[in-house]
């Protein structure tokens, strides 16, 4: 006598699940926002298979001798962590030298202290910028949901 499969409460829902989905991809335009042809893979829906990690990306290319020119050369400016992708601390690093420099007209102590914390972060910057261009250089992490 041969044993009972289980009795699984799923089944049918599961069945009834992947037959929608492929009747649903099978009446659906496919839109693809790049010009390429649709490489479907079996078992995912369009959703999956469009997730924006899913596109193909293009890796930044920086050059790390450039940036520690940029940064003996521009350092006030912070054009070196613009450069390096760090766009949002540059802002901050340039607003730091002009509000330093028009506090130090108005109230020459607290400007003094913003100056000198400024210099000392650009100086920093020398230690800083490896950092910067590993986090710039480095290939995406999946960020998929179940990874």
């Amino acid at each position: 006598m041969e044993p009972q499969p289980a009795y699984d409460p799923m089944a049918a829902q599961r069945e009834a699940f992947i037959a929608a989905e492929r009747a649903r991809r099978m009446n659906e335009p496919d839109q693809r926002p790049w010009d390429e042809p649709a490489q479907r893979t079996p078992g995912l829906s369009s959703y999956a298979q469009d997730y924006p990690n899913s596109r193909p990306v293009v890796q930044q290319s920086r050059s790390l001798a450039v940036a520690y020119i940029l940064w003996f050369i521009l350092g006030q400016l912070s054009v070196h962590r613009f450069y390096l992708g760090a766009t949002t601390s540059a802002i901050v690093q340039v607003s730091l030298f002009f509000g330093s420099l028009l506090i130090l007209f108005i109230f020459p102590p607290m400007g003094l202290i913003g100056f000198v914390g400024w210099v000392l972060w650009i100086l920093a910057d020398v230690f800083l910028m490896p950092g910067l261009h590993r986090a710039l250089c480095r290939p995406p992490a999946n960020s998929g949901i179940f990874s």
